[in-house]
């Protein structure tokens, strides 16, 4: 929850990755009922390890509980030049999801990482959530 909790100064860091690439995910979804178009995300640089930062990464979205996932936003090759460095990416093709996955597919330099990990992402909005009955 530590990527989600507003507060630059906590991390999230996942020590169970893939060997070579430190590849990883990380998702959050709406309240039941609630869908979100996500037209732009913030990620926010950890405190330590740069060779742990997310490098290449797709921002997917799902309507059915992360049954299928949609990929709305991909990037390769994206650095951070500092430490709790916030990053904004606009999404490529915004739609209303339930939820939403970062799957990082691999870090800054996954030789020297044992993990991936992030302060902080912000799933930004332009337009207010559909609610629908029955969730």
């Amino acid at each position: 929850l530590k990527a989600f909790d507003n507060a630059s100064g906590t991390k999230w860091l996942d020590f169970a990755p893939d060997a070579t690439t430190c590849a990883s995910w990380i998702q959050y979804g709406y309240v039941p009922g609630t869908l979100y178009k996500v037209t732009s995300y913030t990620i926010t640089s950890a405190n330590d390890a740069a060779a742990r930062d997310p490098r290449d990464w797709v921002l997917l979205g799902s309507n059915d509980g992360g049954g299928t996932w949609t990929p709305v936003d991909t990037r390769v090759g994206a650095t951070f030049s500092a430490r709790f460095e916030k990053r904004t990416f606009s999404v490529t093709t915004p739609d209303f999801y339930k939820a939403y996955r970062l799957q990082i597919d691999s870090v800054q330099n996954p030789a020297a990482a044992n993990s991936v990990q992030l302060s902080e992402i912000e799933l930004l909005s332009a337009e207010p959530p559909l609610v629908s009955a029955g969730g």
